[in-house]
């Protein structure tokens, strides 16, 4: 560890904690609801401001603490201190426990180094990485940009839809000459800014990161629902236990911020956040919630439904405010950033239909504080009564009625051991009966699986694919154990007895699900695959240009070291040795040097040639051997497969001829 590592982690719990903690100010209840209020307020004030500054071009360490320092502003006038010294003490003790959870990561063992392209977990994290080296979400490059409209390289770029890509999820405007970054950018601009505080370690520690901080906002709701900070503990161990938690926290994915939000939003959603902040917190947590995930946008309407509903819980004045959120993150997409709606077509339309129903069923509901108040108590019961009643009519209706639910059921309880899912659905059971605080968050998230397992919109890769029940499965599992405390009251038993209870529920769970625990933390992927590619990267000349024989090392050469990288799968996989020559000559008659990467022993004997070529070795490192998860539809564990990657640099000497 160093002390510019100690700056680093900071840095970035300042630049998150002290909006956060100023709109947090007066928040109600024990320490961790108010740090877990604090730190996903902050993320949900910084993220936005940080996708603007990226779609402007203009993202930058100087950009972000002048925005920063001005909504802090903002929220100063908003929520003004009525004891500046207790507020810069609570502030404070956040920022030192942030800091230094995130030093632990940083100093830590990396938990993969997953920058491998082609897939969503890679080209996460390599637009990620491409935001925090150029500040924008359209990097400009010219010189890709000419090379693609010779027509005889534009083999190079693939249509998918209404996207052009030059490799695997990451598309190109030729005409424009920019790459254009569509995936929801929530995630991966919140990646980009931490990114800039410090190098690319930081980078690659992405998905821990963001599953402390969904930690923190889960251990926190938990505590601001039971009341008790021990509880909030307890809950935040048994997500720590969770396999399925375990594994997102080490590839990359956008449900771990969306489980992030969705317990900020309960933890601010519930009576102790502070009347001058609330409106414009809860704004911005749905907002984010959109930015990170489009169809969130029917789990936000849903939220807002269950929480107008909840007459006695329901803060006053959350209404428009949270409206206006989901509204925004749709508007977002419709006039900004529309490419990455383009891959939803098909379901789009009844997410936004059904979205906006439930929002103006949430508006006439505000008026039910009218109703005799016996109503009060049931009105979270009917809306999930009605919920349920629409899920078995989409079953009961589609072309397989019940196959995707009992395929992606199995696919569940094959990662959830079944008797920790019987223990979850009692304890929240007697939770939602017994807790008026717990009743709407419960029955949301409950409901929520529920649609997600009638269909989830996601490929039958497991266990990746698992990533879809995260945030609901999650929580839920997590927030049970505070059903034990509530049944003991009731029961009039003693402490003791409820804390031994506890322990041997979350022992149990431990000890049911010990294998899967070891084979998800010992999941490490593409470990040294970062250093393996900058050694490469680096033998480069800068004005070349580079044929990679797979995207899946383009993807970072280009996004992370900023090379100009065509996928040379596309040349290849054609099996025309004319065709090679063809393109070579246009290559050659750039004037520009031309370097191949290969990954595999063949070396350049991958691409077909009429004649032997002229190719002279620049770099040939020694292979590097790593783990990789298997992914399958029948697969149910975290098994992993050895892959060595051959990397090699081969120069076509200037001047030469095919």
């Amino acid at each position: 560890m160093t002390l510019e590592t100690f700056w680093q982690s900071m840095a970035i719990a300042l630049l998150v904690l002290i909006p956060g903690g100023i709109g947090a100010r007066g928040y109600r209840g024990p320490w961790l609801a108010r740090f877990a209020a604090a730190t996903v307020a902050g993320i949900a004030i910084t993220t936005p401001m940080a996708i603007l500054l990226a779609r402007s071009g203009g993202l930058s360490i100087w950009t972000q603490v002048g925005a920063v320092l001005l909504l802090s502003w903002g929220g100063l006038r908003l929520n003004p201190p009525t004891n500046f010294r207790s507020t810069v003490r609570e502030i404070g003790l956040f920022t030192l426990v942030l800091t230094l959870s995130l030093l632990v990561i940083r100093i830590a063992p990396l938990p993969g180094e997953w920058i491998a392209g082609g897939w969503d977990p890679g080209v996460l994290l390599n637009q990620a990485g491409w935001v925090a080296r150029t500040g924008s979400l359209h990097p400009a490059d010219p010189v890709f940009g000419e090379l693609i409209r010779n027509p005889a390289l534009s083999l190079f770029l693939k249509t998918q839809g209404t996207l052009t890509e030059a490799y695997p999820g990451l598309p190109f405007d030729p005409e424009a000459g920019r790459w254009v970054l569509y995936f929801y950018p929530a995630t991966p601009v919140l990646g980009a800014w931490i990114t800039q505080w410090g190098d690319a370690e930081w980078l690659l520690r992405l998905p821990v990161i963001i599953a402390l901080l969904a930690w923190i906002t889960v251990t926190g709701a938990s505590a601001a629902i039971s009341g008790k900070n021990q509880l909030g503990l307890v809950a935040g161990i048994a997500l720590a236990a969770l396999p399925l938690w375990l594994y997102h926290a080490r590839t990359p994915n956008s449900e771990m911020l969306e489980l992030s939000l969705l317990a900020g939003l309960v933890g601010w959603g519930l009576g102790g956040s502070p009347r001058t902040t609330r409106g414009p917190v809860l704004f911005a947590l749905m907002l984010t919630l959109v930015l990170n995930r489009i169809s969130a946008i029917l789990f936000g309407g849903l939220f807002l439904l269950f929480l107008s509903a909840d007459v006695r819980q329901r803060p006053p004045g959350f209404w428009p405010w949270m409206a206006s959120g989901l509204l925004g993150g749709w508007m977002y997409y419709l006039f900004l950033s529309p490419e990455s709606m383009a891959k939803l077509t098909h379901v789009l339309p009844r997410i936004l239909s059904a979205s906006a129903a439930m929002v103006v069923g949430s508006g006439v509901l505000l008026g039910a504080n009218r109703l005799p108040r016996r109503w009060h108590k049931i009105l979270p019961w009917m809306i999930f009564a009605m919920g349920i009643g629409a899920w078995l009519m989409l079953e009961k209706t589609g072309q397989a009625p019940w196959r995707e639910w009992e395929m992606n059921l199995n696919a569940l309880t094959g990662y959830l051991h079944p008797a920790i899912a019987v223990g979850t659905g009692l304890g929240l059971l007697v939770l939602v009966v017994m807790s008026p605080a717990a009743r709407s968050p419960m029955l949301f998230l409950a409901l929520s699986l529920l649609i997600v397992l009638h269909q989830k919109h996601v490929a039958e890769l497991y266990p990746w694919a698992l990533k879809r029940y995260l945030p609901f499965v999650a929580p839920l599992v997590a927030c049970s154990l505070l059903s034990v405390p509530l049944l003991s009251r009731r029961m009039k038993l003693p402490p003791w007895i409820s804390a031994i209870i506890l322990a041997g529920w979350l022992g149990g769970s431990i000890v049911l699900q010990r294998h899967a625990i070891r084979d998800s933390v010992n999941n490490r992927e593409f470990i040294g695959l970062a250093d393996h590619l900058a050694s490469l990267a680096a033998g480069v000349p800068p004005d070349a240009v580079v044929v990679a024989d797979h995207f899946r090392w383009a993807t970072p050469l280009a996004a992370l070291h900023g090379l100009t990288v065509l996928n040379g799968e596309a040349l290849w996989s054609r099996r025309d040795p004319e065709l090679t020559e063809e393109v070579l000559r246009q290559l050659i008659a750039t004037g520009r040097p031309i370097v191949w990467m290969t990954g595999t022993s063949d070396g350049l004997d991958v691409y077909p040639r009429t004649s032997t070529g002229k190719e002279t070795a620049l770099a040939t490192p020694a292979p590097l051997t790593f783990q990789e998860t298997i992914q399958h539809p029948r697969n149910r564990g975290f098994t992993t497969r050895t892959v060595t990657l051959y990397g090699a640099l081969w120069a076509t000497p200037p001047g030469v001829s095919p």
